[in-house]
């Protein structure tokens, strides 16, 4: 062994060489290392979130498949009717209009709960529903019929009350889905007697430029052959009304005006509380976060059923054409009222 370099080992040969050094990483190459994970974390992350939202939306798209079998049967038993609050929920429509759902309110799985209800005579059987009628929408907006990508909850209803029928609002979820308001309406001249529901009651009709967004077909009722092309016409969109300034009402009457829990106009009308209503119009180029978390929710893109049973994601832009939401034959009053960039003053809906 040398004595003048220490650092050298004499082998039988009389060879000197370096001892090995011992295994490990120096501190600059563990933070190499690091750095370079944490850059594959971040281009490998948006990718795993997209991949991870397309399962949902795929999830949800399964359930809006659901609801066009659904729908299809019903008219089929039905002669061509639609469930809304002209037919099925008449007698909400027609019936004490401050009566609010109760804890002792029971009926059976197909029956509304409310005059706007169409899930329940469509798919209570379907996807067996309870029959207290509270539970039965609980169930619908909470469990069966939830859009995985929905993860919002009701705050309060309509009267500012937390508790609705012996249920926590706070723990309702938000309503994942709603039909398109106005294939269930009545034209002016099929309006019948008490509290009917036509377009005027809507507010979308008043053929006055001033007043309102369209003239409705004095002549519609709520039949599958009155809606127009039903290849182009929804049935059903995502999201509901009642979202206002951060805060989600749920509506606990039976009888109601616009929608309710079940339907809205869509994204072309833009009305107040409806998570469609843009920024700042059609014009816009960014959805507001409301838009993203209650209606645009599939990464700026929303799941719709149209009326000849298909279903079908369509990016944001796609979804404000003002041609899908009204049946045919209805004309546009005030172009300046909507969504849609390529409506115009006088334009019949085909």
């Amino acid at each position: 062994m040398s004595t003048t370099e220490p650092y050298l080992i004499e082998d039988m040969h009389g060879w000197q060489r370096r001892p090995v050094r011992a295994s490990g990483f120096t501190l600059i190459e563990l933070l190499v290392v690091v750095a370079i994970i944490a850059m594959l974390i971040s281009i490998l992350l948006p990718s795993l979130r997209s991949a991870r939202e397309k399962a949902r939306r795929t999830v949800c798209l399964a359930h809006m498949n659901q609801i066009a079998k659904a729908r299809s049967m019903y008219a089929t038993d039905y002669n061509g009717w639609l469930a809304g609050p002209a037919t099925s929920g008449y007698e909400h429509t027609h019936g004490d209009a401050m009566s609010e759902i109760e804890v002792e309110d029971r009926s059976s799985s197909t029956t509304p709960v409310q005059n706007m209800d169409w899930i329940s005579p469509t798919m209570g059987d379907v996807i067996n529903l309870p029959g207290q009628d509270i539970e039965r929408l609980v169930w619908i907006f909470s469990t069966k019929l939830r859009c995985p990508s929905n993860t919002q909850f009701y705050d309060k209803d309509a009267d500012g009350e937390t508790v609705v029928a012996g249920v926590q609002v706070s723990s309702i979820r938000y309503s994942s889905y709603v039909a398109a308001e106005a294939f269930h309406l009545l034209g002016k001249d099929m309006a019948v007697d008490g509290r009917s529901v036509t377009a005027i009651k809507a507010e979308v009709e008043m053929p006055n430029p001033s007043a309102g967004l369209v003239d409705f077909p004095d002549h519609y009722v709520p039949k599958e052959d009155k809606v127009g092309n039903p290849a182009m016409k929804i049935y059903v969109l995502e999201g509901a009304r009642s979202v206002f300034a951060g805060s989600v009402t749920f509506n606990d009457w039976h009888y109601q005006d616009e929608g309710g829990n079940f339907m809205a106009f869509g994204p072309p009308v833009g009305k107040h509380r409806d998570p469609t209503v843009l920024p700042d119009g059609a014009d816009t180029t960014q959805l507001s976060d409301m838009n993203r978390k209650y209606a645009w929710r599939h990464e700026g893109g929303m799941n719709l059923v149209y009326f000849d049973g298909h279903a079908e994601y369509r990016k944001w832009k796609e979804t404000l054409s003002i041609l899908q939401y009204f049946p045919s034959g209805t004309v546009v009053m005030s172009a300046w009222m909507s969504q849609d960039p390529d409506d115009y003053q006088g334009m019949k809906i085909p």
